[in-house]
């Protein structure tokens, strides 16, 4: 479970202060019921966007063979989906 305290310091921040939240829905670490705690608590604040990447793992990696993600899955060699550079390549844009 995601400690309270990090997004009530997220609230906290000034109110023009963008913010870009992904979640990769394979991540035994960081789970989707943490990544709704955050849309939860951030939901009356402006500027900020979530997305979530179904079949990667914590690392924005797909998962090998399709499965769900486990300590070995970070001894396979890989990259960063293009798709996730992408967002968040036109996220920095957007609030440059």
């Amino acid at each position: 479970m995601l400690d309270n305290d990090k997004i009530q310091t997220a609230q906290q921040l000034v109110m023009r202060q963008p913010m870009l939240i992904l979640q990769a829905e394979d991540d035994y670490q960081v789970t989707m019921e943490d990544f709704q705690n955050w849309k939860n608590g951030l939901s009356t604040r402006s500027g900020v966007q979530f997305k979530s990447y179904p079949g990667l793992f914590h690392l924005f990696m797909p998962v090998e063979g399709g499965g769900k993600a486990t300590p070995a899955s970070y001894n396979e060699p890989g990259h960063v989906t293009e798709e996730v550079i992408n967002d968040i390549a036109q996220w920095v844009k957007h609030v440059l």
